[in-house]
């Protein structure tokens, strides 16, 4: 198993950066895009192009800053699901505040998971399934690598699900699948890249999303079933590098147009103050200013 690289010290680059801010950055960019495919041929759209881009740019900035968000059901119950796969890889117990309880029903097996005050109640075939796709990962590994980029060293950072061999896989929950359905997000080209130039491994050949649509429980079938649509990109590790370095760069210019609404000192370099998180944004200040 590879050792993680530790973080660099503050001084050696000038951004800290995740696949996460860069997926939520992107659909940013994308807000123009986004809205017409929704609304653009509604006669009386909820919302006008202007303020769902200032949607998007508060939700860019309150998760830089790192605010509290109330809980999410659907980002909960995936949240579980992965944790679940990581115990039945590594056959340990739960950890991050997660409960997991297996039962057996009419010779069914189950496992009930709960997290911030949700419970479900998961077909644990299905998952087992799920789990066998990985056989000996490595699981939720933290990487990270430098990025030379025009406006400074950037360092990328997060923490990859599952990584097999010559594979980087990212498990995401979902109620609706179709092909490329996540095209546009950043962990396929930062992870690999980020474990090849650290020098964490020589080559990553595939980078998988692996899509999890989950059924939706009833009164009738409470069980939480599921199906698997991976979605599989080749890598090439140039190519990640040139398309970070664009991606990057366009990300450090609205950080800059946006500094003074920034109070996270990470993403700058720097370090917060134990237990630092942010106040929420007034959206009027985007539209306004």
């Amino acid at each position: 198993m590879p050792t993680p690289n530790s973080h660099p010290h503050p001084s050696e680059y000038a951004y800290a950066i995740t696949p996460s801010q860069l997926d939520t950055f992107q659909a940013f960019l994308d807000a123009e895009y986004d809205w017409g495919q929704w609304w653009g041929n509604s006669e009386e759209p909820v919302k006008s192009a202007e303020e769902y881009a200032a949607e998007c740019e508060k939700k860019l900035i309150d998760q830089i800053n790192r605010c509290p968000k109330e809980p999410i059901e659907a980002a909960d119950r995936g949240t579980v699901v992965n944790e679940i796969v990581d115990c039945l890889i590594h056959g340990r117990t739960p950890q991050n505040g997660i409960a997991l309880k297996a039962v057996e029903l009419g010779g069914a097996r189950f496992i009930i998971g709960s997290l911030n005050s949700f419970i479900w109640l998961f077909d644990l075939s299905f998952l087992s399934q799920l789990a066998a796709r990985f056989p000996n990962a490595i699981s939720q590994y933290p990487c990270g690598a430098p990025l030379q980029t025009n406006k400074g060293l950037v360092w990328l950072y997060g923490y990859l699900d599952e990584w097999v061999a010559y594979k980087i896989s990212d498990i995401k929950t979902t109620r609706e699948y179709h092909f490329s359905k996540y095209e546009r997000k950043w962990q396929k080209h930062v992870y690999p890249y980020a474990v090849v130039e650290s020098g964490d491994c020589t080559e990553i050949q595939e980078f998988e999303y692996t899509v999890v649509k989950l059924s939706e429980p009833t009164k009738k079938d409470p069980i939480i079933h599921g199906e698997i649509y991976p979605e599989v990109y080749t890598n090439d590790h140039e190519q990640n590098r040139r398309l970070l370095q664009d991606i990057c760069e366009q990300f450090i210019e609205w950080l800059e147009y946006r500094r003074e609404f920034i109070t996270d000192n990470k993403i700058f370099g720097g370090e917060n103050p134990d237990g630092y998180v942010g106040e929420p944004i007034d959206i009027n200040k985007l539209i306004n200013k």
